[in-house]
Order: C-alpha cells, then structure tokens, then sequence
C-alpha cells in the first residue's frame, strides 16, 4: 500500500473517528446523567426504568430503515444531519433544564432520549457503510480496529467522566455542552471528501421504494452463505452479555462475599476487555486457511469465559473472565464487521448493517430483562445460573461452527490487486 494512503495519513477517516470520539463521549455522558435526572426528579425505579426501555423501542422500529436510507442516500450527509438533529434534541432538553418548569422535565428527558437512539439507527449502518469508501479494502480491518478501540475509550471516558460533570456542572450546564460536542462532531464530519457510492449510478436503485429496499436487505441477508446465522450469532451473544450488569452487583456481592469496592473492579475489567479486544484484533494476523475456524473460535471464547466465571471462587479470576468475555466478544464482532464489509457489495452495507443493529437491539433489551428476572429467581443459585448460560452460549457458538455455510462465511476474499500480484509472482 502507498505510504499517503495509510491509515494514519488518511485524512478523510481521520475526521470520521475524530467526529465518532467526540459524538460517542457526549451521548455516554448523556445517557448516565438521563437516568440520574429522572431519578432525582420522580425518585422512582419504575420510571427510570420506562425511560431506559422507552429510549430502546426505536432500535426495533427504525433499524432497517436506517440501513435502507444508507444504501439510497450519501452516507456523509446522513451521518452529520444526524449529529446536527442530537445537539438540537439535547439544546432543547438544556433549555426546558434551565427554564427550571418541573412537568417538562421527565418528558423532555424520554424525548430527547427516544430521538438520540432513533438518531443512532440511521448514524451506525451509514458510518459502517461508509468505512470501505474511506479506506483501502486491505486496511478495513485496522481501520475498524482502531475505530472500535476509540470508540471504547471515548466511551469509558464518557462513563467515568459523567458522575463528576453532572455534579460539577449541574445537568442543565452538562447537556448543554454535550449538545455543543455534538455539533463539533458535525463539524468534523462535514469536511471529510468522500467519492460517490458505487450505487450512486444505479437507476433501479432510484426508482426502487423505500419498502421494497428494505425487503431487499433482508433477502440479501437470506442469499449471501453464513451471513444471517453471523448475524442471528451476533444478536445471541448480545443476548448473553447483556445480563451481565444485571447481575454483576448480585454475584460480587452476595455469592461472592465481597465489598463494593469489588463491584468497581469488576465494571472496570468490561471496559479494559472491550479496549484489549479492538486493539488485539488488528494487531492478530489470522492465516486464511484457518480464518473460518479461528474466527468463529472466539465466539465459543466467549461462551467459556462465561462458564468459567461461574465455577471460579476467586475474585481476580472472575476478573480474568469477564476481561477474556469481553476481549473475544469484541474481536469476534469486529472480524465479522469486517468480512461483511469485504464480501457484502458495497450498495447493500447500509441495509445489512441496518438489519444487524435491528437484531441486536431486540435481543439486548431482551437479555437485560431476563437477566433481572433470572436474578430475582436464582440469586442463591446465581454461580450456576451463570455457568449454564456460558454453557449454553458455548454450545450454540459450537454448533454454528458445524454449519458448512457459516464456516463459508468467514473465508476472507482477497483484493483483485492482491490476487493479480500473486498471479504474477
């Protein structure tokens, strides 16, 4: 590869990941201090609750619509309106905050809430979509490494930085710069140059209805060999990890034995494992050969990681646990991202990702509820709960191993210019 086309001299991906830390910082930020403030001002569970769960229905409503406007509409634009639309949703929650009318408190709140993630179902599979347009197909998986790792960190970031700002700032000050931050992002992104889209030129695609795009997406899913059962896969693990902040408290403290302080290393090891995993899995080089097995590998990983941690008594190999739980999960993500993006044509990305963020946003809310519910149920059993769910995480990664078609999938598909090179030599 020509040194200027590297990622680190890539001026147009820069600005995307640039735009990305800022946006991802301020909406973490936002999305602790929403539950603190509706705490404060209701002092109820309940209703913290139905703002998280109102906040999440857009993801089951909206996410293929997402995908089907990135494939029909330019990415760039798609990606700094929906930046522009956060900063005014999270202003006017600023404003109604400042004005100091308590009933427009907790609406504004759910409000601005339901608009940040109905936001998200259009920026995620745009911004996906729009990766293999920035960098050479040879450097997407270092570029989507590297966009993970700072997207974990802004996050951790975000979430350290929260508590302290809420406190400091007060919340009508704190999401009024995160609605700043928000615009900056924007900023960032309205000057990346970005060549048209491939499909840009295709008249079908044109004339084609919007419902009809989105059909399409899910029968391209149903055509491509492993591509639905990585992304049912993906959904599963969602489904699986989810539970983990549910129960986490529960299992530190009560089987455990252990103080608090314990809790805090333990939220920390889900972090250090989500940095380690993206930063890892540019930097592991996966001979092709035995890509569609090491691959699919880091899934039952994760399922082990997980039945480990139930049989361990001990708080640091708990740690160790939860920090290879998250480190796989991630890796495993990121090369299926990528895989996607190099064996998916580029006009059908936005769908399939669309479809993909649809998937995992049905099944997260779903595991974090029947992680409560299987808490409240099993609390003086929670270390077998936890075993039989890496249990059962590990034999559907197994099983999906087995599957001719899902193997298939992860054969990395060279370039044409590798290809041609070797064929010269």
């Amino acid at each position: 590869m020509n040194n200027e086309n590297a990622i680190s001299k890539n001026k147009n991906f820069l600005l995307l990941i640039q735009g990305m830390f800022i946006s991802v910082f301020g909406a973490q930020c936002y999305f602790i201090a929403e539950s603190l403030v509706v705490k404060h001002h209701t002092e109820s569970g309940v209703m913290v609750g139905v703002t998280l769960a109102l906040s999440a229905i857009p993801y089951l409503i909206f996410g293929t619509l997402g995908g089907a406007f990135a494939d029909r509409y330019n990415r760039k634009n798609i990606i700094v309106w929906c930046d522009v639309i956060s900063a005014l949703a999270v202003l006017s929650l600023a404003f109604a905050l400042f004005l100091e009318i308590d009933f427009l408190v907790v609406p504004s709140v759910i409000l601005a809430g339901i608009t940040l993630n109905i936001v998200m179902c259009f920026f995620n599979p745009a911004s996906r979509a729009m990766m293999p347009m920035l960098v050479d197909k040879s450097q997407l998986l270092k570029a989507n490494s590297l966009f993970r790792t700072l997207k974990n960190i802004s996050e951790v970031l975000g979430q350290s930085c929260a508590g302290f700002l809420y406190t400091l700032l007060g919340p009508a000050m704190l999401f009024f710069i995160n609605g700043i931050t928000y615009l900056s992002s924007a900023a960032s992104e309205s000057r990346i140059k970005v060549a048209s889209p491939e499909h840009a030129a295709d008249e079908s695609q044109g004339k084609q209805r919007l419902g009809a795009q989105i059909k399409e997406g899910f029968s391209i899913a149903a055509k491509v060999p492993g591509l639905l059962a990585v992304i049912i896969a993906l959904g599963l693990m969602d489904l699986f990890l989810a539970p983990l902040m549910t129960f986490l408290p529960f299992f530190v403290e009560n089987s455990l034995g252990l103080s608090t302080y314990w809790f805090g290393i333990m939220f920390a090891a889900l972090s250090v494992g989500a940095v380690l995993g993206s930063s890892l899995s540019g930097l592991i080089k996966i001979p092709e050969r035995i890509a569609p097995v090491l691959i699919p590998a880091f899934l039952v990983g994760t399922g082990l990681s997980r039945l480990f941690m139930g049989l361990s008594g001990s708080p640091w190999l708990v740690f160790i646990c939860i920090l290879m739980e998250t480190a796989t999960a991630v890796i495993f993500s990121i090369r299926a991202e990528v895989i996607i993006q190099s064996n998916v044509e580029s006009k059908y990305h936005g769908r399939v990702f669309g479809l993909l963020g649809m998937v995992m946003g049905i099944f997260t809310p779903i595991g974090m509820a029947l992680g409560g519910v299987l808490v409240d149920l099993a609390q003086e059993h929670l270390a077998a709960y936890i075993t039989g769910s890496g249990i059962a995480l590990t034999l559907i990664a197994v099983s999906f191993m087995l599957s001719r078609n899902y193997r298939q999938f992860f054969k990395v598909k060279k370039d044409e210019s590798v290809q041609n090179e070797e064929a010269i030599v």
